[in-house]
């Protein structure tokens, strides 16, 4: 209960919440004293490992730099972490327990266990992934004299986790509220009325109804079915492309998918620990009509011959998409899951060389 006093108190009051005091915390209120907080790029880069003393940031002379390649623990936390699309807002426990996942006959000699015993004075190891891709890891040890983690212990870890998560929401909330806010002034300052904001991995955090509307049309977008927004949306690339925030002039940019402007700006949060996340403010200009002039002129291009270009699963969930189906009742109707039936829609959309339902519409019409 202190511990989680403690955390309540950390999810609005600080800047970063994955640092030496959390690790004090832990240490403090639960007695685990050998732990260390890892952090990552998007794309599994190494970035710094923070223990009670504070962060060492990556660079030739930080011993995780040259054992990365090796640590095979980690290595299952980034790419189980990306197939399940772990977010900011995941509450369930997502423990990797290093006996679980290095072969038992191999461990006692494996790089792994040479690496933590040389710098942590450890033998095992139970690694908790939070955030993007699991970007961000709590590693905690024992040493070989302790034994390994028990069942019990385990269970008890998935509390920590828990509890760790729920705190993460909050303070995720919290933060991106403020951001929100403060990119909602551009908006205001310019009066430009449809815009939706988005963060550096494809999640939409908010968006005014004008611009839900002419998404729909353009990308089958609708926020409708997907009311907390942590779903990854496909086109966003599409618009940003490679941008980083970095990138974006305090004026905006403006760039052009088909008929449809967009203007857009960034914001970019930075963190002790070197993880930067970007977020951007992307307005909509012109094309009142959201792209169905667009949608028509392309249709008449592709014809109806190019529908024979679709599989049997693929006309299925393009004639119910143009019926005005989600995609989530496309999925129940199919028996199919939702990402299944994201990966047919863009398909659908590169076979005919369409970008909205709106022109799948026409073409099914």
């Amino acid at each position: 209960m202190s511990f989680l006093m403690d955390l309540s108190k950390r999810q609005t009051s600080v800047t970063q919440l994955f640092s030496e005091d959390l690790l004090q915390s832990i240490s403090t209120h639960l007695h685990l004293d050998k732990a260390v907080i890892m952090c990552f790029d998007q794309n599994n880069t190494f970035l710094s490992w923070t223990d009670q003393k504070g962060v060492k940031r990556a660079g030739e002379d930080h011993p995780y730099v040259a054992f990365a390649q090796n640590d095979v623990v980690e290595n299952v936390v980034y790419y189980t972490s990306k197939r399940e699309n772990l977010t900011y807002f995941n509450t369930l426990p997502k423990l990797y327990h290093s006996t679980d996942i290095i072969n038992p006959v191999d461990y006692e000699d494996s790089a792994y266990v040479r690496f933590i015993e040389e710098q942590f004075d450890a033998h095992y190891s139970v690694t908790m992934a939070f955030g993007i891709y699991g970007y961000i890891q709590i590693v905690l040890f024992k040493g070989k004299e302790d034994g390994d983690f028990t069942r019990e212990e385990m269970l008890e870890l998935e509390n920590l986790y828990v509890a760790i998560a729920g705190t993460y929401v909050n303070f995720k909330r919290h933060e991106q509220a403020r951001i929100i806010s403060g990119l909602k002034d551009r908006v205001i300052s310019s009066e430009e009325k449809d815009y939706f904001i988005t963060d550096g991995f494809q999640h939409v955090l908010m968006v005014s109804p004008g611009a839900r509307e002419r998404l729909d049309h353009m990308f089958g977008f609708t926020t409708r079915e997907d009311s907390d927004m942590r779903e990854q949306q496909m086109w966003i690339p599409m618009i940003l492309k490679n941008d980083r925030a970095a990138d974006i002039s305090d004026e905006g940019e403006e760039r052009s998918v088909g008929k449809q402007t967009f203007r857009i700006y960034g914001h970019e949060q930075k963190y002790d620990h070197g993880i930067v996340e970007d977020y951007f403010l992307i307005t909509l200009l012109g094309e009142e009509d959201g792209g169905k002039n667009q949608g028509a002129d392309k249709t008449n291009s592709v014809g109806k011959g190019a529908l024979s270009l679709l599989t049997p699963s693929e006309m299925r969930v393009a004639q119910l998409l143009g019926e005005g189906y989600t995609y989530k009742q496309i999925a129940g109707e199919l028996t199919l899951s939702y990402h299944t039936v994201k990966k047919h829609v863009e398909n659908i959309y590169a076979k005919l060389e369409i970008s909205s339902r709106y022109q799948l519409y026409e073409l099914m019409k």
